[in-house]
């Protein structure tokens, strides 16, 4: 017989080993060569250990904790913001943080989901914060909202924010910004004979209207 023929066979042993929360896979892998040659067989056998670890904690575990990290990255943006944040306690109704700025309180919510934030959601947040007044209610997500969603918050009683971790601090600043705007009081002064005088006493300025035929003042 001229040269040789090599035929391989292929055999496979597994060996689970448990340790805390680490699973670890050994596989043996036995290959059978044969050669062939003139007066003569040769049989060889390799083995090839082959090792894996897969992490197998409770999926929920896994899902409570990007929660809890996300949730960090909120407080952590508010209060460098010096919106005075504080977490919530069980039972919370979906309300992981208040928090406060020029006066108005802050309701807010963390969604690190690996989908976009729907409708009911929002629904549910609307319902845990729609009979605060002098709010405003934030819900902060990872990975964005449904049209849907979008649709539901600006129908909300309440002022309702839906943002990311990148926009969060800005977008509180000008809505609140722009509540306290509208929150001035303003006077109008009906008439041409109409004599304005205002005196400095101290720290507070008296304004005395007279000869008006209309004042009008609006809160």
């Amino acid at each position: 017989m001229n040269g040789y023929l090599i035929i391989s066979e292929e055999y496979y042993f597994q060996e689970i080993k448990i340790s805390q929360q680490i699973i670890q896979y050994t596989y043996l892998q036995m290959s059978e060569i044969l050669e062939f040659e003139k007066d003569l067989v040769r049989r060889k056998r390799r083995i090839q250990k082959v090792e894996e670890e897969q992490n197998f904690e409770n999926p929920s575990k896994r899902i409570r904790e990007k929660g809890e990290e996300y949730e960090r990255e909120l407080y952590t943006q508010l209060n460098n913001a010096q919106m005075k944040p504080v977490k919530t306690t069980t039972p919370d109704r979906g309300i992981d943080m208040i928090g406060e700025y020029k006066g108005i309180t802050i309701w807010a919510q963390a969604k690190n989901h690996e989908t976009k934030i729907g409708a009911k959601d929002v629904q549910a947040f609307i319902g845990a914060i729609s009979n605060k007044k002098h709010s405003i209610g934030v819900i902060v997500s990872k990975n964005g909202f449904t049209q849907n969603a979008k649709v539901e918050a600006k129908a909300a009683p309440i002022t309702l924010i839906l943002t990311d971790i990148p926009n969060l601090i800005k977008m509180i600043q000008d809505e609140i910004n722009g509540i306290q705007e509208k929150m001035k009081t303003r006077i109008e002064i009906i008439g041409e004979s109409a004599e304005i005088t205002q005196i400095n006493q101290g720290n507070t300025r008296e304004t005395s209207i007279k000869k008006a035929k209309k004042v009008i003042i609006y809160q």
